[in-house]
């Protein structure tokens, strides 16, 4: 049953085959069993795609519900022995997850300490199934629909520069005034939204440092080498130890949704739940 909700899920054998870590010949050989055992024909094949027959549409839905039963089960049981193992490839963005996961993920670890945590850091989106990642967390908008999502929090741009910069520079009391001033930008924020009393203002970043990694646009704004547009997440740290300054303060910025992700399988490991429910209340509880 498992098999047979991935492959409609994944949409290939091969996919289904890699979320499963099964060979393509073991799929398809659990999908003909299946329909064997059945007597019905679940799913039609063909080169180019699989499509479900009616009796397979219905089948599908059946497994869902309980495939999801049986995990809610596990996870029951799991919870009243307090005590999970084994290993957990996690996929994240290498800034948020030092500076808002490494202390949370650090607490599951010392509750449950025969799990292992395997990070795979990266600043653009991995492949889960290929990457056999059991769950990542995304920020902005989630491309890929068939990932089951969980929102964990959200997050906001921040415009900031350091104070040398500022005090060199013409003063930035409009939108406008950033097009007089070296704009160090991220390579997928081009555009920078501000918004204020309804009205939005995109300001065409420009600069002469363009980078695919937060960290190097902070630090190059602490230096005193022009102004960032930062995850608030990123920019907090150097504006409470005074390294940048706010610009605009009274300019809001687009929300952006945090969610953790996971593959389509519906049957997942009681530790993955176990650490998925962990940070969803460790967020819930912050102010």
């Amino acid at each position: 049953m498992e098999i047979f909700v991935t492959v409609v899920e994944t949409g290939q054998i091969t996919r289904a085959a890699k979320a499963l870590n099964l060979s393509k010949s073991a799929i398809s050989h659990a999908l003909s069993g299946l329909e064997k055992h059945l007597g019905l024909q679940l799913i039609l094949r063909s080169s180019r795609r699989l499509q479900l027959t009616e009796a397979g549409q219905q089948y599908y839905h059946d497994c869902v519900r309980i495939l999801s039963e049986l995990t809610d089960l596990e996870h029951r049981i799991s919870a009243t022995e307090r005590e999970i193992s084994g290993h957990i490839r996690l996929s994240a963005p290498v800034i948020y997850l030092s500076n808002r996961l490494t202390p949370v993920i650090a607490e599951f670890l010392r509750q449950n300490p025969a799990v292992t945590i395997e990070y795979v850091l990266t600043e653009k989106p991995v492949d889960l199934l290929e990457e056999r990642i059991d769950l990542a967390i995304r920020i902005g908008d989630l491309k890929d629909s068939r990932l089951i999502a969980r929102k964990v929090s959200q997050t906001h741009h921040i415009l900031c520069g350091a104070q040398s910069y500022i005090d060199a520079h013409p003063p930035i009391s409009t939108p406008r005034d950033l097009t007089r001033v070296s704009c160090l930008k991220f390579i997928r924020t081009p555009v920078w939204h501000l918004m204020k009393d309804g009205k939005t203002y995109r300001v065409q970043a420009k600069g002469n440092v363009v980078s695919n990694n937060g960290i190097a646009l902070r630090e190059m704004a602490v230096a005193g080498n022009g102004v960032a547009f930062l995850p608030e997440f990123l920019a907090e740290p150097a504006l409470k130890d005074g390294r940048l300054v706010r610009l605009l303060p009274d300019y809001e910025t687009r929300k952006m949704d945090i969610s953790i992700v996971r593959p389509p399988a519906q049957h997942i490991p009681a530790r993955v739940r176990w650490l998925i429910d962990f940070i969803i209340e460790h967020f819930e509880s912050q102010p």
